[in-house]
C-alpha cells in the first residue's frame, strides 16, 4: 500500500499531533478494519477504552488474519471480538437501491447471507455495547 501511494506522490507522513488521544472517546466499535498491519502493539499500547471488534468471516478485502485479528492481538486488552460467518467486507454497510446502482460490489453478498437480518443484529449489538459502557 505504501509503495502504491509513494508511486502516486501521496504524502504518507503522519504528524505526531495526529496521534493525540481524544479524551471524549470512551468506547469504540470497529467493523472490518483495513490497514491493520500499520497498527502494531506499540501504536495501540495506549488504547484503554473498551473495544467491540467485528470481522467478516469471508472478507475478500481484508482477509483473516491480517486485519481484525491483527488488531485484536495488538490491543493491550482483548476486545469483544465477533466474527460474522459468511459475511463479506461490506456486510456492515447498509445497502440502498441507490447504492446498489452506483456501487453494486458493495451490495453483493454470498449466497445465503441475509444482510438485512444481519444488519438488525449488528445494530442491536452495537447499541447494546455502547449502552453497557457509556450509560
Amino acid at each position: 500500500m505504501c509503495a502504491i501511494l509513494k508511486e502516486r506522490n501521496v504524502d504518507t507522513s503522519v504528524p505526531a499531533s495526529a496521534w493525540a488521544r481524544d479524551s471524549r472517546i470512551k468506547a469504540a466499535v470497529i467493523a472490518a478494519p483495513t490497514l491493520a498491519f500499520t497498527l502494531g502493539p506499540e501504536r495501540l499500547a495506549a488504547v484503554s477504552v473498551p473495544i467491540q471488534l467485528w470481522r467478516a468471516g469471508s472478507d475478500e478485502i481484508t482477509p483473516h488474519p491480517r486485519a481484525a485479528e491483527a488488531i485484536a492481538n495488538a490491543l493491550p486488552a482483548r476486545p469483544e471480538y465477533i466474527v460474522v460467518p459468511d459475511a463479506g467486507h461490506f456486510a456492515f454497510v447498509p445497502c440502498s437501491v441507490a447504492t446498489a446502482k452506483r456501487a453494486p460490489a458493495i451490495c453483493r453478498d454470498a449466497p445465503g447471507f441475509d444482510r438485512a437480518a444481519f444488519q438488525e443484529k449488528f445494530n442491536s449489538a452495537v447499541v447494546g455495547f455502547f449502552r453497557a459502557r457509556l450509560l
